[in-house]
């Protein structure tokens, strides 16, 4: 019983720790997106000194970045800007150079957006000399054709690298959206926490059965 509560144990230490880890990475998160798919089945084109718009699109607050999925014909991609346009006035622009590779994700900056715009237009204009073309938010890779207006995919990227402890709370927030009304934030904790305890409980029966 001894042998198993200390393997138990260093389990449970090594568990916890690759867990700590993982959540510890610096890496670009998510602020928010309008897509609806993992891989996007259609390209949405935009030609040279044209601009696309999306209206009806929320924006979230705090995001300094967004990233598009460009397709290039198989060219050095040109120059792109992105602005955002809420109660008749512009609220963030940004623009990314040219040269990047076919079919990569680009991302360009923005001056950071204050609070969620639920109902803003967003335009990306390609300022380059040739054809671009952009991954849309609607239409799955491998499945039928949605119904909808599909629009170009947009990514909003919150600032620098955190980690997934400082945009914890962020996700509980989210958590909650279009739920039950008494669903909160403090949900998720709760259903991490009932997690746990079904765990421990699972451990300590493990530990004290007979061998």
């Amino acid at each position: 019983m001894v042998r198993i509560g200390i393997a138990v144990a260093v389990g449970a230490l090594l568990a916890v720790g690759a867990l700590v880890a993982v959540l510890s990475k610096h890496e670009a998160r998510l602020a928010g997106t309008n897509s609806l798919v993992e891989l996007s089945g259609v390209a949405l084109p935009v030609e040279a000194g044209s601009e696309y718009c999306a209206a009806a699109q929320h924006v979230p607050g705090d995001a300094t970045a967004v990233q598009v999925y460009a397709g290039t014909f198989g060219r050095q991609g040109g120059p792109v800007s992105i602005s955002v346009r809420a109660d008749g006035r512009t609220v963030s622009t940004g623009r990314a150079p040219g040269g990047y590779p076919d079919n990569t994700p680009l991302r360009v900056p923005v001056t950071r957006i204050r609070r969620n715009i639920y109902d803003a237009t967003v335009c990306l204009r390609n300022r380059g000399a040739n054809r671009l073309q952009f991954a849309g938010n609607l239409t799955p890779l491998d499945g039928p054709e949605q119904r909808g207006t599909e629009v170009i995919r947009l990514d909003w990227l919150l600032p620098g690298h955190p980690t997934a402890w400082s945009v914890s709370p962020r996700v509980a927030r989210r958590f909650a959206v279009s739920k039950a009304s008494f669903v909160g934030p403090w949900t998720l904790w709760m259903v991490f926490a009932l997690i746990g305890a079904v765990g421990a409980c699972a451990v300590a029966l493990a530990v004290r059965r007979e061998p």
